[in-house]
C-alpha cells in the first residue's frame, strides 16, 4: 500500500488531566479515534504503562472518514501529586503506526475534608 492511500489515524486528544483523584478510585474518559485516510484503519493493539489502565473501543476496524470511541479508565494505585502514564495505540497507518495518548492525574489519599 502506498502512503498516500494508507489509513490517517487522527486522536480528540494526545493528553488527559483528571485533575485531582482519590487513589483507587476510577476515572474514566473517552477519546475518539478518527480515521483521515483512504483505507481502512486497523486497531492492532492498545497497551497501557501500567495495570491501573483499562479501555474498551467501540471498533478495531474504522473506515475511511469513520471514528471510534475508545474509552479508557484510570485507577491509579500510587500516591503521587503528579502521576502520568501513557497509551499506546498500534495501528496501520503507514505514517503514525504507534500513537500516544499521555494520561495525567494528581493522585491524593482521599478527597474527603477532615472537620475539626
Amino acid at each position: 500500500m502506498e502512503i498516500k492511500n494508507s489509513p490517517k489515524i487522527t486522536l480528540s486528544k494526545k493528553e488527559h488531566f483528571f485533575g485531582k483523584i482519590a487513589l483507587g478510585s476510577p476515572v474514566v474518559y473517552t477519546f475518539i479515534i478518527k480515521n483521515e485516510g483512504k483505507n481502512s484503519l486497523n486497531i492492532g493493539r492498545v497497551k497501557a504503562g501500567c495495570h491501573c489502565v483499562t479501555y474498551t473501543i467501540s471498533k478495531e476496524q474504522i473506515r475511511s472518514g469513520d471514528t471510534a470511541k475508545l474509552q479508557i479508565t484510570y485507577k491509579p494505585t500510587i500516591e503521587n501529586a503528579n502521576t502520568e502514564d501513557v497509551l499506546v495505540i498500534q495501528t496501520n497507518d503507514l505514517t503514525n503506526q504507534y500513537s500516544q495518548i499521555k494520561l495525567k492525574a494528581n493522585v491524593v489519599k482521599s478527597l474527603s475534608l477532615i472537620h475539626i
